[in-house]
């Protein structure tokens, strides 16, 4: 068992390392924009630029992957059938059993 939950944590570690590294390189590449804004000097490099351009192209992405399924999860399943003319039928009520008859101290005895 040990030697499953090593291996395990060898390959979640891994992926912790590459995330880590991933999302370094984002952070230097939005710091040399934004460097690069304040002061010409220091833009940032072509593959910080790259890598900028492929965030915002990936971002842009997934918010249009987010607003079709979310207009999708609107849309009724199935097929929609409406009522026309004599088809409504309006829903019965409890039986009431009669007419209203108030009740007298007399009838109570």
């Amino acid at each position: 068992m040990s030697k499953f939950t090593s291996i395990v944590d060898e390959a979640l570690t891994k992926t912790q390392q590459a995330q880590a590294g991933t999302q370094a390189a984002i952070a230097a590449a939005k710091a040399a924009e934004v460097a690069g804004k304040a002061d010409p000097t220091k833009k940032p490099t072509s593959v910080q630029k790259k890598l900028l351009q492929g965030l915002k192209k990936a971002t842009m992405a997934a918010g249009k992957k987010l607003a079709t399924v979310a207009m999708q999860s609107n849309k009724p399943v199935g097929k929609v059938i409406e009522a026309e003319g004599d088809e409504f039928v309006p829903k019965q009520g409890p039986e009431t059993g009669g007419e209203f008859e108030p009740t007298t101290p007399d009838s109570l005895a």
